[in-house]
């Protein structure tokens, strides 16, 4: 544990001069030297010099990745053919959805991704994972910068979105068709189980949350929904990471270990331990393909592909060479979500949350009330850890902070791991294989939910439940990012006594 806090300065020295910089000066010198430090804390001079040729070609990755977008002023008619690449945002009388072009007439080099709003649209409109021909007025991606709002040019440009534009006309009907490739077949299976799930559902209002749930599709909650979890910091409840394959991969590592247990006891030659990690890693990674394989999801999934392959080799590796690989996977998979809050809330609540476990263990022999003890100061200690740590970027990012959240997350995590998440699950699977269990399970799953959501009712009306705060300057936000850090930093140094000031 004593390698995993300094690696957040490891990190900063890095990712957070590539995110202040532009792309041209954040290249090669300035990216290296965060996955070389991070890797000299986490493994000596092997990992070091291996971490660093890896910063190397990220750092190349991410400019590359900067220099596809076009640069020139746009603002143009074009045939654009492409395909559905997520589902569509309804909104009042528009349907906004993300193309992945494959042409366009006349021809535009960089343009590959086109955010498209189409004003009054047909009953037959664009649906995940189709392919459609369209004239787009298309200009250069543009958006509001206000202080304090979300800045909708900077996630464009991570989105690698190089136009945004409305529809004009529509192509030829015979133009409408099947995208290619696995990824938009992953997407028509996955609108296909959220149309058998909205047909299941035994409570309307419960139905966004169920979609929501079980194939990671909120374009329908509403904007009252989205106001509770932010009141109440339970935002990262909703987004599926690594909290939610663990939760799916535990209880199916469990089952496989204890199945290849009885199989070898009956001469089968395999290992339960080796058994556990494969089930679990499958489970996982195809609840990561219902989520999309969104960057996220593939940056947990590795991490959680690196933990597995420990556990059935035997084989250690401290905590900060793991959330190393996860760092460095993030970034190999998206090398411009630098630019996203999820890189920076993610990375920094996994460094928190590794600092607060894995202390002291009580004597043998120690009843079930020592044990039950323990656990409740890790949890208290783990929430207390992620609140500080993340205080600063929650600060810089959203201008607010949830101080509900710091009390309804010890109650509402527990509760949404044990009593919603599990049914909605198991009725995702029910309505394909067995769909006259499906209702029954996403009752179950409505009455948690409106139980949850009375929870987190009565903690965002309490007094200062979510404070907003002026933006934090550079110099100030510095600061407090070293408070965070120290907060958490390893004895016997006696720094976390400036984690306060510098906090302040």
């Amino acid at each position: 544990m004593t390698t995993v806090v300094p690696a957040v300065l490891a990190i900063a020295l890095g990712l957070l001069a590539a995110d202040a910089l532009p792309p041209a000066l954040a290249a090669l010198p300035l990216l290296a030297p965060g996955p070389l430090l991070l890797g000299a804390v986490a493994g000596g001079p092997r990992w070091a010099v291996g971490a660093w040729l890896l910063g190397r070609v990220l750092a190349a990755a991410a400019v590359g990745a900067a220099a596809a977008l076009p640069v020139e002023p746009l603002r143009v008619d074009a045939l654009v053919t492409g395909g559905v690449s997520d589902f569509p945002r309804a909104g009042p009388g528009r349907l906004q959805f993300v193309l992945d072009v494959e042409a366009t007439t006349p021809a535009l080099p960089g343009i590959r991704r086109v955010l498209a709003t189409w004003y009054d649209p047909p009953a037959s409109a664009p649906a995940p994972g189709e392919r459609w021909q369209l004239t787009l007025r298309l200009r250069a991606p543009r958006g509001l910068v206000n202080p304090g709002g979300a800045d909708h040019e900077r996630w464009l440009f991570a989105a690698g979105i190089a136009a945004t534009g409305y529809v004009r006309a529509a192509g030829p009907a015979a133009a409408r068709g099947r995208a290619d490739g696995p990824a938009a077949t992953l997407l028509r299976a996955r609108a296909a189980l959220a149309a058998r799930i909205v047909a299941a559902a035994p409570d309307p209002a419960a139905m966004p949350w169920l979609v929501g749930l079980a194939v990671v599709v909120y374009q329908g909650l509403p904007d009252a929904e989205w106001e509770l979890l932010r009141r109440t910091g339970t935002v990262h409840l909703v987004s599926v990471s690594g909290f939610h394959l663990t939760l799916v991969a535990l209880p199916l590592a469990v089952a496989g270990a204890g199945l290849a247990a009885a199989l070898a006891a009956g001469g089968w030659p395999v290992t339960p331990r080796v058994a556990g990690a494969v089930v679990a890693l499958a489970g996982a990674t195809v609840y990561g393909g219902l989520a999309g394989f969104s960057v996220p999801t593939l940056r947990s999934l590795l991490t959680l592909a690196a933990v597995a392959a420990c556990l059935a080799g035997r084989r250690g590796r401290p905590v900060a060479a793991l959330l190393a690989v996860a760092a460095a996977a993030a970034q190999a998979i998206d090398p411009l979500g630098l630019l996203t809050p999820s890189f920076w809330l993610s990375i920094g609540g996994e460094l928190a949350l590794a600092t607060a476990f894995g202390g002291a263990r009580e004597p043998p022999g120690a009843g079930v009330p020592a044990r039950a003890g323990r656990v409740v100061r890790e949890l208290a200690a783990a929430q207390v850890a992620a609140g500080v740590a993340l205080l600063p970027l929650t600060l810089a990012w959203f201008g607010q902070v949830s101080v509900a959240g710091s009390l309804d997350n010890l109650v509402a995590i527990p509760f949404f791991s044990l009593a919603v998440l599990p049914p909605v699950l198991l009725g995702a699977v029910a309505v394909s294989v067995a769909p006259a269990l499906a209702t029954p399970l996403f009752g179950l799953a409505t009455a948690a939910l409106a139980a949850w959501r009375a929870l987190l009712g009565w903690f965002a009306g309490l007094p200062f439940a979510l404070v907003e705060l002026p933006l934090p300057t550079p110099g100030a936000l510095a600061l407090a990012g070293a408070g965070g850090a120290l907060a958490r930093w390893p004895r016997p140094l006696p720094v976390r006594a400036r984690a306060p000031a510098c906090l302040l």
